[in-house]
Order: structure tokens, then sequence, then C-alpha cells
């Protein structure tokens, strides 16, 4: 018994290609019109890649086949070559942007150089970026267009002579007669329509296109670990965040933008209330609407990045749904067991918590002078951190049945200390790093399987950090930090900024710091920097030479010390005796030191910065500043 083929090979030509898919977009009569399925992933080619495969074409080298499936005696659905196909179209609307310079031959560029007013042989990169220029200004290779030697010639006089010179008639027939062979080359190689394309037809059932799909995908551009479910994940059910499907619908509107049509997809249809949609779909736009409702915690959106799939969304629900990264494809029927819409309120007030919790160091303003723009935020952690926290707090709070736990109400008093505290004290470990998926597991997912007793005592980010630990992780870091050999590029690191935000939390209120406050160099840097080049280099930007400093005093003071500058303003400013006091008060208060301590040493008027000078004052003053953190954490 042979084994029977749904398949068959053809050779296409592109504009036919073009024409199928433009004909459900402008209802043309065609043999072909192609839909693309729910399954396929976003564009994710480059102009790089775009540009290497229509140089392919015009080439007329070998490439791979396009997959598609026959759903009707005209309809098709395109099932593998989405980039490919995506090119030719772009190709077909823009051909003149595809244009390369490399594709004028040499032979019409010396015909110019000889012949052309004023121009030499080192013009010669100068006229082809010209003509480059002229061509990808043009919207096709037509006469309609302008695209002519005519207008060429025009060009080129216009760019390459003064105003003062003009070609003569008969150099100009001269130049348009070699212009016009170069034009009439342009558009043959530039001529991809007859080009014949090899095309795979499957006609089986439409059943299997999701295994079709993920066996296919396995090779080529590679699909996320998460673009796979597109194709496995098949049930439905409804979602009823309208924010939520906003993104799904700008996910297919993207692919629509670039002239495709989805196959049962009305955009009219999303938000009915029979509607229903994948869990593929539904974690998709889960994850942008939650980046979009929470920057401080995941930053802000990328523009252009709608259809793209990210992990967010994904990560999120697995781990309160308490499935490992490892078992993701039993996340569909674990879903399907409960009620999503209730299980969504419970996850996204888990999220609220964790911004809670965390807004006292996340939203206060802690940036380094000029750096920083209104509005956003800075992103310390990686996604699996945050990630963790929720989970946490979601199983902490809510138990299997979506129902809040008895517990909670004294559970979430402590945790509005531990998380914060875990937070940072993973990011000086740098717990995260490495392995994520692997952490997720033994932290959360094995504990709440395992669980006997409260859970909140069995989770990691449950339980207090001893003072011991703080002392001793504290110690290590800057233990560290002195080891830094820094005397040219000097950078303040995350860590750093991070662990002043700790500090200086409690001193000022959010607003306060962005418009008075920036982070710098207790010492003066440039000072610093002289004695590094002699020493070896020394460690600048340790955090025990960072402060909060008064915007206005740090300008004024420029590179003096801070005893330096309050005998300036005493000597030169004329300030009183009782304004030199408070801001002597101001400025003990906010580094931690009094200014008398940090007199640099002289030796013959000029400083005399020693290495263990230097790192006598860092050692004092890191102390007082561990000392004040350990009281507040």
């Amino acid at each position: 018994m042979s084994i029977k083929s749904y398949t068959e090979v053809k050779q296409i030509r592109v504009q036919d290609i073009v024409d199928g898919i433009n004909a459900q977009v402008d209802n043309t009569n065609v043999a072909m019109k192609i839909r693309v399925p729910k399954i396929q992933r976003n564009l994710v080619w480059s102009q790089s890649q775009k540009e290497k495969f229509i140089d392919t074409l015009k080439q007329g080298f070998p490439f791979g086949s396009l997959l598609l499936y026959k759903k009707g005696s005209e309809d098709y659905l395109l099932v593998d070559g989405l980039q490919r196909t995506s090119t030719i179209l772009e190709y077909s609307l823009k051909p003149t942007q595809y244009f390369s310079k490399n594709e004028i031959k040499d032979h019409y560029i010396t015909s110019l150089l000889s012949i052309f007013p004023t121009l030499s042989s080192s013009d010669e990169e100068k006229v082809r970026e010209k003509i480059e220029q002229w061509v990808k200004g043009k919207n096709g290779f037509t006469e309609s267009e302008k695209f002519s030697s005519y207008n060429l010639v025009k060009f080129l006089e216009s760019q390459l002579l003064s105003e003062n010179i003009s070609l003569s008639n008969e150099l100009f027939e001269e130049i348009m007669d070699i212009l016009s062979r170069f034009i009439d080359s342009v558009k043959s190689f530039s001529d991809i329509s007859k080009i014949e394309m090899p095309v795979v037809v499957y006609h089986g059932e439409e059943s299997n296109l999701p295994e079709i799909f993920e066996r296919i995908n396995s090779k080529g551009t590679k699909l996320n670990r998460y673009q796979i479910f597109a194709a496995t994940w098949e049930k439905e059910f409804q979602i009823q965040n309208k924010s939520i499907i906003d993104a799904i619908k700008l996910k297919y509107e993207k692919l629509i933008e670039s002239g495709f049509v989805i196959d049962n997809y009305d955009s009219n249809n999303l938000y009915q209330i029979d509607t229903k949609f994948t869990l593929f779909e539904y974690l998709f736009g889960v994850g942008k609407f939650i980046q979009k409702t929470y920057p401080m915690l995941f930053g802000r959106p990328k523009e252009g990045n709608e259809d793209s799939t990210d992990s967010l969304g994904f990560n999120i629900v697995s781990i309160c749904r308490g499935v490992a990264s490892q078992e993701l494809k039993s996340l569909e029927d674990r879903m399907l067991e409960i009620d999503i819409n209730r299980f969504e309120t419970a996850f996204l007030q888990a999220i609220d918590f964790v911004q809670t919790a965390l807004s006292p160091v996340l939203a206060f303003q802690a940036h380094r002078a000029k750096r920083h723009i209104a509005g956003d935020y800075k992103i310390f952690h990686g996604e699996s951190q945050i990630v963790a926290l929720i989970g946490s707090v979601f199983h902490i709070r809510f138990d299997q049945n979506l129902s809040e736990r008895s517990t909670w109400k004294q559970d979430k008093i402590r945790l509005l200390n531990t998380l914060p505290a875990h937070y940072l004290y993973d990011l000086l470990r740098d717990y995260w790093r490495g392995s994520s998926d692997s952490k997720l597991k033994q932290i959360i997912v094995d504990p709440i399987k395992n669980n006997i007793g409260s859970l909140i005592d069995n989770l990691r980010y449950g339980q207090l950090i001893p003072k011991e630990q703080w002392n001793s992780i504290l110690t290590v870091w800057f233990e560290e930090q002195l080891n830094r050999k820094e005397s040219k590029r000097i950078n303040i690191g995350d860590k750093e900024i991070l662990f002043l935000k700790y500090l200086y939390k409690n001193i000022f209120t959010f607003d306060e710091t962005y418009s008075l406050y920036e982070i710098d160099h207790v010492l003066p840097i440039e000072r610093l920097r002289k004695a590094a080049v002699n020493l070896n280099g020394l460690p600048i930007s340790c955090v025990a030479n960072l402060a909060f400093i008064p915007k206005e005093s740090n300008n004024r003071k420029q590179d003096k010390t801070f005893y330096e500058y309050l005998t300036y303003l005493k000597e030169k400013c004329g300030h009183t005796d009782k304004q030199i006091e408070e801001q002597r008060s101001l400025f003990d208060r906010l580094l931690f030191i009094s200014c008398d301590e940090l007199i640099i040493p002289k030796q013959k008027n000029a400083d005399n910065i020693t290495r263990e000078w230097y790192t006598f004052v860092l050692r004092k003053r890191f102390e007082r500043m561990k000392a004040l953190f350990l009281s507040n954490i």
C-alpha cells in the first residue's frame, strides 16, 4: 500500500503571489487568493535580511519554497514564508527603496566622469551616492514616476555643477544617452514580477496545520519559545478585559497594514460578548497590557513592538497558575480548569501589591545630573525577578480556589517589608543571573506543590533577611568596589544608584529629589582623576563616594570640596555665620559625614591624595551609610 501524498509542487510567478494577496484587499478576480492564518508569527526580518532576499531574487539564486494550504478552489492560506512574502509585497509597493549604489556598473560611472564638467576620478563615490539618492527618491521604475534618463541628467546637473554652470545641449544629449542605457538596465534588473517561486501546496486536513507549522519552524528563523504555542493551543474562551483585546487587535492590524488579510479575523467582531480567543492570543495581550499599565515595573513599551511576542504575559500567568516553564504545554489545560476572568483579577491585584511595595524605591527619583528624562523609570531588575515577586504575592494571598486566604491581612504587612528588602538583596548578589527558569521553579512552583503549614514561611520572599546576612553582603559588595581602578571613564552603576535610593527614601519626598537634588561624587571627580593617573586608578565611583547633593550647590561648588565650598561662600559671597552653619548642617545630613572629614590633604599647596587616605575616607563613610541602612531595612 503506497503512502498518499497531500502535497504538490508548483512554480508560481512573484506577480501572481502579490496579486493573490492584494485580491483579498481589493476583491479582484484572480486565480488564487492568499490569506494569513492566525498561527503566523509577527514580521521579524530586519531591513538587511529583506534586502538580501530581494538581491537573491534579482541574482537568480535558489531560495526556499513557500507553503500554501489549499482551503478552497481559489482560497489559500500562507502556512510558511511570511517573511519572504511580506518582503515581496513591500518591494512591489516601493521597489526603488531596495536599490543600492553597488548595482551601478563601473562603466557607467567611468563614462560620466570622463565627460561631465568639473568631475574627476576622485568623485566616483560622490556620483554613485547621487544616483542612488535620485533612484530612491522615486516611487517606481516607470515614466509616470519620472524615472527617465532626462530627469536623472537634470538632477545630476543640479547636484554636481555650480549654479553658474550648465550642460551644453550636445553634452546633455551625450550624458542622456549613457544614462538611458543605465535606466533600462535598472528596470530590467529590478523587475522580479516574472520570477517563478517554488511553492508547495498542501491539500490535506486543515486540522494538521498547527503541527505542520510547528515542524517547519523548528528551522530557519526560529520561533521564540512562546510563538510556537500560537499553533499548538487551539482551545478558545471569552475575554472581558477590553484593553487585552485592544493589544490582540494591534497584533493583527500590523499584518493587515503590511497588505495581508488574516483568515477568520474580523476586527468588528472582536469586542462582541461571544467572541472567543486562544490562550496564546490572551497571553500575548496580557503581556502588552501589563507592560503598558505598569511602566514602573516593566519599563515603557517600545514603539513598533506591538506585534512582537514577548515573554511577560506567559511568565506571569504560568507562575501564578503554578506551572513551571518546563511544563508550559500543560498551561492550556490548567487555565481551562478555572474562571479565567476571576484569575486575571487576582494576578492583577498581585502586580498592584508588588508595585505598591516597591514604589517608595522605584518611584523615588535618583538620577545623575543631566542623565534623566522626565517621566521615565529606571529599571534595575530583570523580568524574572519581578515575576517571582508577583508569583509569591499571588500564592500567599490566594488559594487554589482563588479565594483570599484568612492570613492575608497579617501576611501583607510582612510582605511590605520583605519584598523591598529581597529586591535589593537579590540585585546586590546577582541572584537572578543565569538560569532564571530553574530558580522560579525552585523558589515558587516546588514550594507551592509541597507546602505544609504557613505558605509565607516557606516562600523565599516571605522570609525576613537577618541583619547579619545584610552586613555580610554589603561588606563583600563594598570591598569589591574598592578594587576598581578608574581614571578616565567614570560610570555610576545601577547597584550604587539603587542602594542610594534605599538610603535617602526616608529623607526626601519623591518630587523634591528630582527638582532639587542629583546624584554626584562627594569628593571632586576631576581632582580624583588627576590623582588616579599616578596611582594606577582609584575607585572613584565607589558607592561611598556618592551622595544626593543639592543641584544648586553642586553646580556652584564645581571642583571644590564641601569644606572649601563653605569657605568660599563665607569669604567670597558674604554669607553670614548662621547661613554657613545651616548649609554645613544640610551637607552633614546628606553626606553622613562632616565636611571637615572630607578635607583633601595638601603638600606644597597641591593635593596629596594617596590611596591609603582615600580608602580610609571611603571606609569611614560606608560604615555610617551601612549603619543607617541596617537601622531602616
